[in-house]
């Protein structure tokens, strides 16, 4: 019986507006002497430290930025730029529009949710700017924990802060970093969602389970299981 949905965030729940947060980067950028594009490359060449906490704050990204380019920068103005990245960021994310009526579709149906999201520590007032906080009775974000999807670790995590088995749970997500095949292994059923405004530059396996478009879809699927169980 599905007692419990386990969601990822980026690209699932919520999504990035590229063009608009690469534009508020201008001034980090400038700062470093690079363009927005190089600075997309160094965060992400880190991604794996900032996800697992090894590199925590945005403030101490931003030093190790530096650090890698040679330059030397004012604790003040580091502090000043990694505001500005935080804000940026919060102000670049959107729910999908489905979001909210799919949590609470579930919320109605008493299955408990849970979010697993490989992120780093700026992404955690993410749920409560986008208005979803409420929705969730656990939220594992990688960057606590130093372990990232597809490891067996973090599910088991979530599934334990649910106190629900695996074979009770199912996880929904876009594909990226094997998340699904990682579910999977760690004996939850697993849902691919593809949709709109997925960032392209992660890379996903050609997954060969079930799919659905869109959130719409998903609450499709979930009210078609629970019908099946009664």
């Amino acid at each position: 019986m599905l007692k419990a949905v386990l969601f990822d965030l980026y690209d699932t729940l919520i999504y990035i507006e590229i063009e608009a947060y690469l534009k508020g980067r201008e001034r980090l950028a400038a700062a470093l002497g690079v363009s927005t594009e190089f600075l997309f490359s160094l965060w992400r060449k880190h991604i794996h430290a900032r996800f697992t906490g090894k590199i925590l704050t945005l403030e101490d990204m931003i030093k190790v930025a530096a650090g890698e380019l040679g330059i030397t920068l004012d604790a003040e103005v580091i502090k000043e730029l990694a505001r500005e990245e935080q804000e940026n960021l919060l102000s670049s994310v959107n729910p999908y529009p489905d979001t909210g009526n799919l949590l609470a579709y579930l919320k109605s149906k008493g299955l408990k949710i849970c979010l697993v999201s490989n992120a780093s520590q700026a992404s955690a007032p993410v749920l409560s700017k986008v208005n979803l906080e409420r929705y969730f009775d656990a939220v594992v974000f990688s960057f606590q924990i130093g372990i990232t999807k597809p490891e067996p670790a973090i599910y088991h995590e979530a599934l334990k802060r649910l106190d629900v088995k695996p074979e009770e749970a199912l996880f929904v997500g876009d594909g990226a970093s094997e998340e699904l095949e990682g579910a999977e292994r760690a004996g939850i059923k697993a849902l691919k969602v593809v949709q709109d405004y997925q960032d392209k530059t992660f890379h996903r396996n050609d997954y060969k389970g079930t799919r659905v478009l869109n959130l719409s879809g998903v609450m499709d699927f979930i009210r078609k299981q629970i019908c099946n169980e009664t």
